[in-house]
């Protein structure tokens, strides 16, 4: 298997995509089934989001930075962005983090 992704980078960033969204399904506060009123079910589906788990948001914005293609990029960003909706303090605390991550996609 990994000879095979050697061989074709394309398939890294193919994989790394997959995984990435996967993660962000996980981030991302789910509303519940058959509210009223969407916003406030998402508002009361966060905490949830952030209790599942501590995300390393720096590991995730590496993560973006080491992205082989832009795919696997934006869905790094997406990450990113899901992240900053449930735990904001902790993309806070990785702001330079995410700020590199950017900064780089500027210079390809």
């Amino acid at each position: 298997m990994t000879l095979a992704v050697a061989r074709r980078p394309g398939l890294a960033g193919y994989a790394m995509q997959l995984a990435l969204a996967a993660l962000q399904r996980i981030a991302e506060p789910q509303a519940p089934a058959g509210g009223d009123e969407p916003m406030a079910d998402a508002e009361a589906a966060a905490p949830a989001a952030a209790e599942a788990g501590d995300w390393d948001v720096g590991a995730v914005a590496a993560a973006a930075r080491a992205a082989p293609d832009g795919a696997a990029r934006n869905q790094a960003l997406a990450l990113l962005a899901a992240l900053a909706r449930s735990q904001p303090q902790a993309a806070l605390q990785h702001a330079m983090d995410v700020s590199l991550a950017l900064s780089s996609f500027t210079s390809l």
